[in-house]
C-alpha cells in the first residue's frame, strides 16, 4: 500500500530537491565563526549538547537548538541556508544528495554495532494481539519519517522476519506522540527510538529494527551546505573535531551525560535510568564504508533510484 504522509513532509521533501540549484549567501561566515546548529530532540542527536556542555565548541560560537520535523526538515534547513549544521538520520541526507541537493556529511552520528543495536524498536500496545512480523501485514505502521531508520528499519524488520512490508500503510508519528498514536488507533505499531519511549508506559517491543539493516553501520549524521563548507573550511573542521570529541566523551561517560539529557531533552533522572542498555553509541570517526549499508537499503526500498558510493557525499577537509 502507498505510504500516507502529511502535506508538510511532502513539501519538505520536494523543497529539498529544489534546493539543489539554490544559491545561498555565506559571505560573512569567515569574519565571524558563528554556527547555527540544529539537532533533533532525541538522545541520538545529543552530540551537540555534549559538545556545548563539555567545551568542545570553545573555538566556535554556536547557536544551538532543536528542530521538529525529523531528518527531512533538517536537510531542508541546511540546503536553504537557514542553518549551517544540522543533525538527522542518514537516509534523509542520502535521499537529498541523490536528488542533487547541495548537502554533504560533515561528521558521523550514531554507530550501530551488532552487540548494542537496541536503541531503536518496533513497539505495540502491551495488550496488542500482534506477536509476529506477519501479524503486521496490511496494518498501519507509524514512524517519524519514511526516509529514516525508523521508517526503512520497520519495513526491513517486517520483511526479514516473515512479514510483507509491501502490504503495510506507513503513517507519520512524530517523536513524542507514540503513546497517543497507539491509543487512538492512528497506528497499529510504531517504529521509534528508545529515548523517545522513556516516558511511555504499557508498551511491548516486537523487535529491534536496526538488526534488519545489517550492523555495523552509521545511521545518522551531521551535514552542512557545500557552499558554507567551501567558504568556511577551518570552521567546518573545528565543528567536526568538536562533534568527534563529544562522541568519544559520551561513549565513555554515559553515567555523566544524564544531567545533560535532563537539561536539553527534559528527561527526568528516572527516565534516563530506564534507558540503560538502550543508550546510543556514537561514531568518533567518519568512515564512508559504514554509511554504505544505509545507501543500499535506501535503494532497496525505493528511497533513491540506485546505489552510489558513500564517499561521494562525504566532506573532504584535507
Amino acid at each position: 500500500m502507498r505510504p500516507n504522509w502529511t502535506r508538510r513532509y511532502l513539501v519538505i521533501s520536494i523543497a529539498t530537491g529544489l534546493f539543489a540549484r539554490s544559491t545561498v549567501p555565506f559571505a560573512n561566515a569567515q569574519s565571524a565563526p558563528r554556527v547555527r546548529v540544529r539537532t533533533l530532540p532525541i538522545e541520538e542527536g545529543a552530540q551537540a549538547f555534549y559538545a556545548q556542555e563539555q567545551g568542545f565548541f570553545s573555538q566556535v560560537e554556536v547557536d544551538l537548538g532543536t528542530l521538529p520535523g525529523g531528518g527531512p526538515a533538517v536537510v531542508a534547513a541546511v540546503a536553504s541556508g537557514e542553518i549551517e549544521l544540522g543533525f538527522g538520520n542518514l537516509f534523509a541526507c542520502v535521499e537529498a544528495f541523490a536528488r542533487g541537493a547541495p548537502v554533504r556529511v560533515l561528521a558521523a552520528g550514531q554507530l550501530f554495532r551488532v552487540e548494542d543495536s537496541k536503541s531503536f524498536a518496533l513497539v505495540v500496545r502491551a495488550d496488542s494481539p500482534y506477536q509476529f512480523a506477519k501479524d503486521l501485514n496490511g496494518k498501519k505502521i507509524g514512524a517519524q519519517a519514511r526516509a529514516a531508520i525508523v521508517g526503512v528499519g520497520a519495513r526491513a524488520w517486517i520483511d526479514r522476519n516473515g512479514g510483507d512490508s509491501s502490504t503495510i500503510q506507513q503513517v507519520e508519528v512524530p517523536f513524542g506522540t507514540v503513546e497517543k498514536a497507539l491509543e487512538t488507533g492512528r497506528a497499529d505499531a510504531v517504529s521509534t527510538t528508545f529515548s523517545d519511549l522513556a516516558a511511555v508506559k504499557n508498551l511491548r517491543v516486537l523487535g529491534y529494527t536496526t538488526d534488519a539493516l545489517g550492523p555495523p553501520f552509521i545511521g545518522s549524521a551531521w551535514y552542512a551546505h557545500t557552499a558554507w563548507i567551501s567558504a568556511n573550511r577551518d570552521v567546518a573542521r573545528r565543528c567536526r573535531q568538536a562533534l568527534q570529541e563529544a562522541a568519544q566523551w559520551a561513549n565513555a561517560h554515559q553515567s555523566d551525560s544524564g544531567p545533560i539529557l535532563t537539561k536539553y531533552l527534559g528527561l527526568t533522572p528516572e527516565q534516563v535510568s530506564s534507558l540503560k542498555g538502550h543508550r546510543p553509541i556514537y561514531s568518533d570517526r567518519l568512515d564512508p564504508s559504514l554509511m554504505q549499508p544505509i545507501i543500499s537499503a535506501a535503494a532497496r526500498y525505493g528511497i533513491i533510484p540506485k546505489v552510489f558510493p558513500a564517499g561521494d557525499m562525504v566532506v573532504d577537509l584535507g
